[in-house]
C-alpha cells in the first residue's frame, strides 16, 4: 500500500499528499503513513491549518487523551472555525489522534498572506523552515497546492527547493465529501471517480501535467463533519 513511496517515510523524505478537503478517509491514509514512517524515526506531519491554531494543535499533542484534546483544540480561538471549509472537521480530530499517539510534530503552515500566489509561497516557506533532516516530513494540502508543475503553486516551490520529494494527488471511487464551494455554498457534495486503481500508491509512469508524481487511492469517500 505504501511501497511506492517506503523511502520517502524515512528521515529526511518529503511527501506531498494532495487532498480534497472535508473527508475522512484522507486523515486515516496520512495517519497510517505517519505510523509507518513512525517506526523508522521522528515524524512531522505539515498540515495546511492557520498558524493562529498551532496552541490548539499543540495542547491536543500533549493531552492526556483524546476528549481533552479535543475540548483544547475547539477552545483555542481562531476565525478558521467560522470558515467551514472542510479543514476542521472529525477528521482533523482523528489525525491528530493518531499522530499524538506516536509522538509526531505537527506543523500548521498557513497564514495570513497578501495574496494567493503570496500563500502557496509563503507556505512552502514555512514548511521548509520546519523540514529536519533526521526527521520524515508528510505534508497535506488541497491537491493544487500540491502541484509541481509551475511557480503559482506550494509543490513548486518546495520542489525547487527539495527535488527529491514525491508529490501526490488524491485518488478515490466516488462518494461524499464536506466542502465550501463560496461564501454561503459549504456544505455535502457528491464526487465521481478520479484516478481508478488499487487502493495505496501508484505511481505514474512520467509525471503528471501539473506535477504529481502519482495518487493515493482511498476508495470510497465520505464526509469529515464540521465540529
Amino acid at each position: 500500500m505504501l511501497a511506492p513511496i517506503d523511502r520517502y517515510l524515512a528521515p529526511g523524505g518529503l511527501a506531498i499528499f494532495g487532498e480534497l478537503h472535508g473527508t475522512m478517509e484522507v486523515p486515516a491514509f496520512v495517519a497510517r503513513a505517519a505510523e509507518h514512517a513512525a517506526t523508522r524515526g521522528p515524524v512531522t506531519v505539515a498540515l495546511e491549518l492557520p498558524d493562529e491554531l498551532q496552541p490548539g494543535v499543540d495542547a491536543f499533542l500533549a493531552a492526556p487523551d483524546d476528549a481533552t484534546g479535543r475540548a483544547a483544540l475547539l477552545a483555542t480561538p481562531a476565525l478558521f472555525w467560522e470558515w467551514r471549509d472542510g479543514r476542521g472537521g472529525e477528521g482533523l480530530v482523528l489525525l491528530l489522534a493518531r499522530l499524538r499517539r506516536i509522538g509526531a510534530r505537527v506543523v500548521c503552515f498557513d497564514g495570513s498572506f497578501p495574496t494567493a500566489e503570496a500563500r502557496d509561497a509563503g507556505m512552502a516557506a514555512n514548511i521548509l523552515a520546519a523540514l529536519r533532516p533526521d526527521a520524515a516530513t508528510l505534508v497535506v494540502c488541497g491537491n493544487l497546492h500540491a502541484r509541481t508543475d509551475v511557480q503559482r503553486w506550494m509543490g513548486w516551490h518546495l520542489r525547487h527547493a527539495q527535488p527529491d520529494l514525491i508529490a501526490l494527488d488524491l485518488g478515490y471511487t466516488g462518494g461524499t465529501i464536506w466542502c465550501c464551494r463560496g461564501p454561503g455554498e459549504e456544505g455535502l457534495d457528491t464526487v465521481t471517480e478520479r484516478w481508478p486503481g488499487p487502493l495505496g500508491v501508484t505511481l505514474f509512469p512520467e509525471r503528471h501535467a501539473y506535477g504529481w508524481d502519482g495518487a493515493f487511492q482511498v476508495g470510497a469517500l465520505t464526509p469529515s463533519l464540521p465540529l
